[in-house]
């Protein structure tokens, strides 16, 4: 016997029963057509579930293109404390929900970010009390945004905790203890190990034994100290050796709408300006360096640009982004010409770096930037070329030291 199965009043296939000694009678044939109608339920049933289930993925994607459409780092950093995230929520036995609460907020839990502005997620130095309070607004703009979908309800509240501190210090409610989430008690530790291995325009990156030092520290303070234990266990085990190679395949497999992953290998463009920022310019400084056969094939110049602050109180914030915008153009061109390439160091602050075959003397760089900034804004400028046995940080530290002690220009000397 065949029995059809229909979804929607639409046929889909039967189910064939056969091989019953006698055959089958009619009370038969009417139980039989009334399982298939219940089997086309059910499987119509699934099908809702699995077309829910992907339009959830469907929209941590889109808000995770979002994200790196903003900031690649964001992205990248997403990526990584996912990863994190699935590796200690294995030890925590957390129940399948939970588990997927996690994993989801562990993507996007800096969504919040987006509604920030870049002076203040940008901002090189410490932050004013006014801007703290815009930064410690995230939590709530993510969970505002993520609570709108009805799928992604739990995922807003681990979102919205994630910077509570066990000791009841942090923010934006001051929960304490287990009346913090366990989502968010696991994405607060993962999040904050991930951002210590990456640099900061305000700090550099951490090693993870140094993280992990940190992380202790902060055990009964800022991070529930057994899920810290667990962690700390699961890294030590492991020497973190599969934590970047497993994160770097979340990474790649995170890539959609054409938008490509921040690889750690990848520059991360400053999001004002679109020049590789402060990391990219130490690690090119100390390839350059490790390549350099003799002194004078690395020349590192930096450009300051002078009274930003200045002119965002008299002006505002945008009149200072084009003041930033046309010194990033001046140092573009100087690197275009001099065969190097330019980066945005800090907030005012942009580098220059030319080396091997294309190095040049200081005063001819000298020369090239003294050309673009005749008629551009005031800015400080020094140059420093490696000398033997100086590594790249030195010649950094050098022409950092001269920055400092230059008057504010027009012209460059």
């Amino acid at each position: 016997m065949a029995i059809p199965l229909y979804l929607l009043d639409r046929f889909h296939g039967v189910v064939v029963c056969a091989n019953r000694p006698g055959g089958f009678a009619e009370l038969d044939d009417e139980l039989l057509i009334a399982l298939g109608d219940h089997a086309g339920t059910a499987l119509h049933t699934e099908q809702l579930k699995r077309a829910v289930s992907e339009a959830h993925r469907a929209t941590l994607r889109a808000l995770g293109a979002a994200l790196e459409a903003r900031d690649p780092l964001l992205r990248r950093e997403a990526g990584k404390t996912a990863m994190l995230a699935r590796l200690l929520r294995r030890r925590l036995e957390l129940g399948s929900r939970d588990q997927e609460v996690v994993a989801s907020a562990a993507l996007i839990h800096d969504i919040g970010h987006l509604a920030v502005p870049d002076r203040v997620l940008l901002k090189p130095g410490p932050l004013s009390v006014e801007e703290r309070s815009i930064i410690e607004m995230h939590p709530r703009l993510g969970h505002a945004l993520l609570s709108q979908a009805p799928a992604l309800v739990e995922v807003a509240v681990a979102v919205l905790h994630h910077h509570e501190r066990f000791d009841g210090g942090g923010y934006p409610i001051g929960l304490a203890g287990e009346a913090i989430p366990v989502s968010a008690r696991v994405l607060a530790i993962v999040d904050a190990y991930t951002a210590m291995l990456h640099d900061r325009p305000f700090r550099p990156r951490r090693t993870p034994e140094e993280a992990l030092e940190e992380l202790t520290h902060e055990a009964g303070g800022q991070f529930d100290p057994e899920i810290v234990a667990i962690f700390i266990e699961e890294a030590r085990r492991g020497e973190h050796s599969q934590f970047p190679a497993v994160a770097d395949a979340v990474a790649s497999a995170l890539d959609t709408a054409g938008l490509s992953s921040a690889r750690d290998d990848l520059p991360t463009p400053d999001p004002l300006t679109l020049l590789p920022g402060h990391r990219d310019f130490r690690e090119a400084a100390q390839a350059a360096a490790r390549v350099a056969s003799s002194s004078g094939e690395l020349t590192i110049a930096m450009v300051e640009l002078d009274e930003l602050e200045a002119t965002n109180r008299r002006e505002g914030y945008e009149a200072g982004d084009h003041a930033i915008l046309a010194a990033s153009r001046c140092v573009q061109r100087a690197a275009l010409r001099c065969g190097g390439t330019a980066y945005r160091e800090s907030g005012r602050r942009f580098s220059l770096l030319v080396s091997g075959a294309s190095a040049v003397a200081d005063a001819d760089l000298a020369a090239e930037l003294h050309t673009e900034f005749a008629v551009g804004p005031n800015v400080r400028v020094s140059i420093a070329t490696q000398q033997p046995g100086e590594t790249s940080d030195d010649v950094i530290t050098r022409a950092r030291a001269a920055l400092a002690t230059t008057l504010a220009s027009r012209r460059v000397e």
